[in-house]
């Protein structure tokens, strides 16, 4: 089956706080993040399906000409995070906070576009409320989330994602990966959704046709059930049309001989009764002389007569099973369909 047009997928990566002068923090491993997501989203089922678009040091400016050239499906952003909102970059290269309610109102600018947000930053869970209530959907950290935590649940959740998952699955299985290898942060990240939005009906990869997901499946059983019945009926009518040439009532007919002997009437002239009972005589003479020589049949022992014919019947079964001699000729003799399968011996 063909793929959807691309899922495009904008990533935001900003880590100000880790430069100089005010390099107080180590350095996030930002690379480290792309190149994970990336290397599983390779290996995924529909690896051709997403499309990522990076923008390094993000700044705020950055963030209304990329969505307007990308028009992206999702917006990522991997950084620092904080009560006061998410960390991006300034003109002069230092911390600049975005608080949840300018992403709200820039996030309710491109809803028509964007299906799902994921900040992959701490403390980012009141903003990815606010973006929820403008997109629909949105994932957010409600506490600290080590940076190789995070990394994990990235590269997992876009994995499910190519993989043709629901961001319900996806996200469930970004935090199974957590469970797995950082205990500590599993219930650190959190999907949050707007009222009558159902994250486990939202898929971002799935094969052309397909409508919600899982109505596109229903599609499909439909129609191999039809095909399924058509080729019932089209064999069901072969073998009507079979039983039209060939009514099993002349079959049989055609099988049944004729009665060995039957009674005719006696149309000759009368005889004479005088040399008829001279000539009996004379034969009932001849069969009491005969019978005298031979022993009786009666004298013979039982079950040798039982054991010959069982070794008639053995040696030669078709031959002697009951029933009229033709039968197995016309069954033979009739033409076989090639359109039906082969008939295989008992």
């Amino acid at each position: 089956m063909g793929i959807m047009s691309k899922v495009k997928v904008l990533f935001f990566a900003a880590d100000p706080l880790s430069a100089p002068p005010d390099g107080r923090i180590p350095r996030l491993l930002l690379d480290e993040d792309v190149r994970q997501i990336l290397t599983k989203v390779r290996a995924a089922e529909h690896r051709d399906a997403l499309e990522f678009d990076v923008r390094w040091a993000a700044r705020t400016d950055d963030l209304l000409q990329a969505l307007n050239e990308a028009r992206p499906q999702v917006v990522h952003f991997s950084g620092h995070g904080g009560n006061d909102g998410l960390v991006l970059v300034d003109p002069d290269g230092g911390p600049h906070w975005v608080d949840g309610a300018a992403l709200a109102q820039l996030f309710q600018l491109f809803r028509d576009d964007i299906r799902v947000a994921v900040l992959n930053a701490c403390f980012s869970l009141p903003q990815a409320q606010a973006i929820a209530a403008a997109v629909g959907c949105a994932i957010g950290t409600r506490g600290e989330i080590s940076d190789e935590a995070a990394i994990t649940f990235g590269a997992s959740f876009y994995r499910a994602i190519a993989f043709g998952r629901s961001v319900q699955a996806a996200y469930d299985q970004a935090r199974a990966a957590l469970a797995l290898e950082y205990f500590e942060d599993a219930e650190c990240p959190r999907l949050v959704a707007r009222p009558g939005v159902d994250p486990d009906r939202i898929f971002l990869v799935q094969p052309v046709g397909v409508e919600g997901g899982k109505q596109g499946v229903g599609r499909v059983g439909t129609a191999i059930a039809a095909l399924a019945l058509a080729a019932a009926v089209v064999v069901a009518s072969m073998s009507l049309g079979d039983r039209t040439a060939h009514p099993p009532g002349q079959l049989l007919a055609d099988t049944v001989s004729a009665p060995a002997s039957r009674e005719v009437a006696d149309t000759s002239p009368p005889r004479d009764s005088a040399p008829a009972a001279a000539s009996a005589g004379k034969h009932a003479a001849v069969r009491s002389r005969d019978e005298a020589r031979q022993p009786s049949v009666d004298s013979q022992p039982r079950e040798r007569s039982v054991e010959a014919q069982q070794g008639a019947v053995i040696a030669s079964p078709v031959q002697k099973l009951p029933g009229p001699p033709d039968t197995f000729a016309v069954l033979s003799d009739r033409p076989r369909d090639s359109t039906l399968p082969p008939a295989y011996p008992r």
